[in-house]
């Protein structure tokens, strides 16, 4: 039996209600409700890193997680896990035989001239790697060798006097994350820029130790926001007037006596990281 006109224009009423009451629901929920701010809290250009791998906001890092504390003497096998990165200051721990293997250390890795700097280029650098003698980009030092340790120390040879904060901390990072990449369960720990001496100041206007002690601080940054640690070796290389002490100068003014090594070592020792 068909239906009458009656119940269809019931039926027609209904439907017509019914729609007009989801569109006003829709509109309620675009208009008012907001949306959970709970999704998506982080971007990767706002996300920074703890020394345990997690991310915090810029507003919460606190770069003083990052230094290494004190510690109990880890002794001579703490320093034969460690490779060496470094710059001129890294290099010179050959000449002055600190290592184990003197001169013919394999714990030192840096340009062929005997310095690295760190620029933009960092990613394509060439270091010689000391297992084989050839020289490597760093990501295929790293990815062939797999340190249990790293300690990089990089910035006087190049980057406290050229480079500008943002870009210092720029390719600092790009540095750390090729480690990273390459050898993840490698421990990498950034070592402090060295200071300088008081006549080295006054012949170098752009490497003061308040330039160095500024850089520091980027450094100890990027340590917090890549999840690596920070070594404030400086700290044991200074006087009072916050230049390199007059017996730890090796005759420029920049680089380090047998000494000056010698505490170094003691201090990476006295300050390390996992077992």
């Amino acid at each position: 039996m068909m239906p009458n006109r009656k119940t269809m224009t019931l039926v027609t009423v209904i439907c017509t209600t019914v729609a007009a009451a989801m569109i006003l629901i829709a509109l309620v929920l675009v208009f008012f409700v907001k949306p959970s701010d709970t999704a998506g809290t982080g971007t990767s250009g706002t996300d920074t890193g703890t020394t345990d791998g997690t991310k915090q906001s810029d507003a919460s890092l606190n770069i003083d997680n990052a230094l290494l504390p004190e510690t109990a003497d880890a002794g001579t096998g703490y320093i034969d896990s460690i490779i060496f990165l470094g710059d001129s200051t890294t290099y010179h721990m050959l000449n002055r035989e600190v290592l184990s293997g003197g001169k013919n250390s394999k714990q030192v890795w840096t340009g062929k001239e005997g310095y690295l700097n760190l620029d933009s280029k960092i990613r394509n650098s060439l270091i010689v790697y000391p297992d084989t003698g050839e020289e490597m980009t760093i990501e295929q030092t790293v990815t062939a060798k797999k340190p249990a340790r790293m300690v990089i120390t990089l910035g006087i040879d190049y980057g406290v006097a050229w480079l500008t904060d943002s870009e210092f901390e720029t390719y600092y990072k790009r540095l750390v994350e090729i480690v990273k990449s390459a050898s993840p369960e490698t421990k990498i720990i950034l070592q402090s820029i060295f200071p300088v001496s008081k006549d080295y100041e006054a012949d170098h206007p752009k490497t003061t130790n308040a330039a160095i002690d500024a850089k520091n601080k980027l450094v100890q940054k990027v340590a917090a926001e890549c999840g690596v640690r920070y070594l404030d070796t400086a700290s044991v290389l200074k006087g009072a007037d916050n230049c390199m002490l007059s017996a730890y100068d090796a005759g420029d003014g920049c680089h380090y006596t047998v000494q000056a090594y010698q505490a170094i070592l003691k201090y990476i020792r006295t300050h390390a990281y996992g077992n």
